[in-house]
């Protein structure tokens, strides 16, 4: 089990070879990105918090793999992996950001309703990147709306100040 502070790796890891499109995403946070066998797991507790990888949650019949991160970007990781990008051995996760678009609750004609904790997200992630672990701060709720081809991320609402 691999620990850091705010991050514990769950289970066995799975040791795999590194595929290429890991070893890109990864590359863009490093120069060095040297090991090919690289240790993978599928969960993880984080900040208090059980997180599951894609990977993972195709078991599940709920969505525990979106999160936000530190700069307020939404995520979703496919796989936590541990290596070593040159300084010493860390744990990243493999994953896409989710692009936020613009989102109205309804087209009023006095002032739009604004809902913090709710955010329209493209369809269409990104390009897969690497991220550490550390950077997670929550879990959210991730909704798709299949019929209107939409999405919404929907962070955990836990004061007061969730509507402008």
């Amino acid at each position: 089990m691999h620990s850091e502070p705010g991050v514990t790796l769950l289970g066995r890891p799975k040791y795999r070879k590194l595929n290429r499109s890991h070893y890109v995403a990864l590359h863009s946070m490093s120069d060095s990105v040297s090991q090919s066998i690289v240790a993978y797991y599928y969960r993880a507790v984080i900040r208090g918090e059980i997180v599951h990888s894609s990977d993972y949650s195709k078991d599940l019949k709920r969505n525990s793999y979106t999160v936000k991160l530190s700069d307020g970007s939404y995520y979703q990781i496919m796989s936590f992996l541990v290596c070593d990008l040159g300084c010493c051995t860390n744990c990243y996760t493999i994953g896409r950001y989710l692009h936020p678009e613009p989102f109205q609750l309804c087209s009023c004609s006095t002032a739009p309703v604004k809902l913090k904790h709710i955010n329209r997200v493209a369809t269409t992630p990104s390009a897969l990147v690497a991220v550490p672990a550390t950077d997670i701060i929550r879990k959210c709720v991730f909704v798709s709306l299949n019929v209107n081809n939409v999405n919404f991320v929907c962070s955990p609402v836990h004061s007061r100040d969730c509507c402008a």
